[in-house]
């Protein structure tokens, strides 16, 4: 049995229907892209780690927050509280 490197593991962990980032690359995409692909990405890998500095392109990113439905909490004081 051949032993992975943990990117390969990470790759295949990945969610599919997910949104693309800013290069418009979706999971499936890198998921199905064969051992070809998960080789260079783990050689990108090693080589971030090594110079422990990353690609310039990826200091950009997109924050796009997604505001969820307000709950309502109500407060009981003692008297309303049942035992």
């Amino acid at each position: 049995m051949d032993i992975l490197p943990p990117t390969y593991n990470i790759i295949r962990k990945l969610k599919n229907n997910k949104a693309p980032g800013s290069d418009n690359i979706v999971p499936e995409l890198i998921k199905e892209g064969g051992q070809k692909l998960k080789h260079k990405i783990h050689t990108l890998i090693l080589k971030i780690w090594e110079k422990e500095e990353l690609p310039v392109d990826w200091e950009n990113s997109i924050l796009c927050p997604i505001y969820k439905k307000e709950i309502e909490y109500s407060v009981k004081t003692t008297d309303q509280l049942r035992y």
